[in-house]
């Protein structure tokens, strides 16, 4: 959930930290509301740089996304209660900083954003990306990131929300969008943030993947039908050029199959 990028950007709305309260104590059903702050800045290790996303989450994150820890620790709560300045860091961006593959040695080690000095407690390996985060992104306590960039942590990129199995994803949405519309109103009748549900998405997929395998089929049948048709022409073609060796065979009594040997 984020604003709603088909609307100008002054139109758009913004989730702030208060929208985070409001939805868990009003939505029925929901297990957890997870705000998520992003930025690109500037990453140096050594003599190396490399301008990356970074984002501030909370303790849960690794919980109640895809992202996947390969060396050291997570954020926690802990890291968030104290403003704590580390990282979390995907190999991808490591990729950029440095030739080396020992990614586990990296775990302890400090790098800069932005100017700012991290310490590296974890290093993510390869996963699907999760509301735009994944092994390409750093990954920073929430208040630390509220702390050092202030004009990017005043409103929240996106909230990532998580309900219990006995409600629909279809029945939170309506939920989420009939609260958010009725506490910041509406842009010439469309709603101020843009609303996705992971069922949604893989319901997409599968169309995707469906159009894919009829269009092969579609293909795969036209080689047949075209194959086919060469193959046919060509027995044509040689039966006709044999037209009088077989008549002449035939005629002095040769058999069937002396006639195709």
């Amino acid at each position: 959930m984020t604003g709603n990028w088909n609307l100008p950007y002054r139109q758009r709305g913004q989730l702030t930290l208060e929208d985070e309260r409001y939805l868990e104590e009003s939505i029925i059903g929901v297990d957890d509301v997870v705000p998520f702050f992003r930025g690109w800045f500037n990453i140096e290790y050594a003599a190396r740089e490399y301008n990356g996303s970074i984002a501030g989450v909370v303790g849960n994150a690794l919980e109640i996304t895809d992202l996947k820890l390969e060396y050291g620790r997570m954020i926690t709560k802990s890291d968030t209660d104290n403003h704590e300045r580390v990282a979390v860091v995907g190999r991808q961006v490591l990729d950029q900083l440095t030739d080396e593959n020992d990614y586990a040695s990296f775990v302890g080690k400090e790098i800069k954003v932005d100017g700012h000095k991290l310490m590296i407690v974890g290093v993510l390996g390869i996963a699907n990306s999760t509301v735009g985060l994944g092994n390409a992104t750093v990954l920073v306590p929430l208040t630390s990131f509220r702390d050092i960039w202030r004009w990017q942590g005043r409103y929240a990129n996106n909230f990532l929300i998580t309900y219990d199995n006995m409600t629909s994803e279809k029945d939170i949405m309506s939920q989420v969008e009939y609260l958010l519309n009725d506490k910041y109103g509406t842009a010439n009748g469309k709603s101020k943030f843009f609303l996705q549900g992971l069922q949604g998405q893989v319901d997409i997929m599968n169309n995707v993947i469906k159009i894919f395998t009829m269009v092969l089929g579609g293909i795969a049948a036209i080689s047949l039908l075209v194959g086919g048709i060469g193959v046919m022409n060509i027995m044509l073609v040689t039966v006709k050029e044999r037209t009088k060796e077989i008549g002449l065979r035939k005629a002095i009594g040769a058999s069937s199959g002396d006639i195709q040997n």
